[in-house]
């Protein structure tokens, strides 16, 4: 039996787990879609109701590429990975946030106003969605080398 304290510790954890597992993707997109946003405001003094159009669907194109082509045209399903490897995924995640914002930068510093609307948010997507699949891929190769016993039932 457990006491209410050990309960309650251990439901918060849970939630914690929870928490950074299935929100760890979303929340580093968030990041890096914000201030690529940033970026490019910063370098072009402010979007115009197009180039703020743009910037949506610089962001969304690159979703939809990718999963036309992870699933094959929508015909195959993708396996789920184990939560523990997400969750290992989730904490490398500076990478994917560093690189994609690096990305973004860069274009918006090369490209001009209205251009950069559109491509610096795509490039930053691009990039992170890439580099968090990098990520996933080496959490999985790290709880290999590491031994992890089972982790689909962790």
């Amino acid at each position: 039996m457990t006491t209410p304290a050990v309960s309650v510790l251990e439901h918060f954890t849970r939630g914690l787990g929870e928490s950074t597992r299935t929100n760890g993707l979303a929340y580093g997109y968030s990041v890096v879609i914000t201030t690529t946003f940033g970026v490019v405001h910063a370098l072009d003094g402010g979007p115009t109701v197009w180039e703020s159009l743009f910037f949506g669907l610089g962001t969304s194109v690159t979703f939809s590429v990718l999963a036309a082509v992870v699933t094959r045209g929508f015909r195959q399903r993708v396996e789920r990975e184990a939560p523990v490897v997400l969750s290992l995924a989730a904490a490398l995640s500076v990478l994917s946030i560093c690189a994609s914002f690096g990305a973004a930068v860069l274009v918006a510093w090369g490209l001009g106003e209205t251009l950069a609307w559109f491509v610096a948010p795509l490039v930053a997507s691009a990039v992170y969605l890439v580099v968090s699949g990098v990520e996933t891929m080496l959490a999985r190769g790290l709880h290999a080398l590491a031994g992890t016993d089972d982790v689909e039932r962790r």
